[in-house]
């Protein structure tokens, strides 16, 4: 189920629906109006590249439960300002957010602060 909508250039919203745990690697790829994202609660792993060159992203709110974020997981997301990462979170993969120039804001989990 690999690159579902890989360059969907037109797609602007999505809502993964619930019992979802997974979203495959390169699933949304190159979907640069892709604006509005809502993940479900049973969301456990984004895997890599899914959301790479979706510039129009400008945060995303992932929801407590989910452990991994694939490498390269939002690579190029241009207009990401804010992420909040759940305090399930127990791996981001390498340059996850490589090249997310505008990123100003990262919430990691507190648990992570006494690592």
């Amino acid at each position: 189920m690999k690159k579902m909508f890989y360059g969907c250039t037109k797609l602007s919203s999505i809502t993964v629906p619930e019992g979802i745990t997974t979203i495959p690697n390169y699933a949304f790829s190159g979907a640069n109006k892709l604006t509005s994202i809502i993940l479900p609660s049973t969301l456990t792993k984004i895997g890599s590249y899914a959301f790479e060159d979706c510039i129009g992203i400008s945060n995303i709110s992932l929801p407590n439960g989910l452990t991994n974020i694939g490498s390269y997981a939002f690579e190029d997301c241009t207009g990401l300002t804010e992420i909040v990462l759940p305090d399930s979170v127990e791996t981001i993969g390498g340059y996850a957010f490589r090249y997310c120039s505008n990123l100003a804001s990262i919430n990691y989990p507190t648990s992570w602060s006494s690592a």
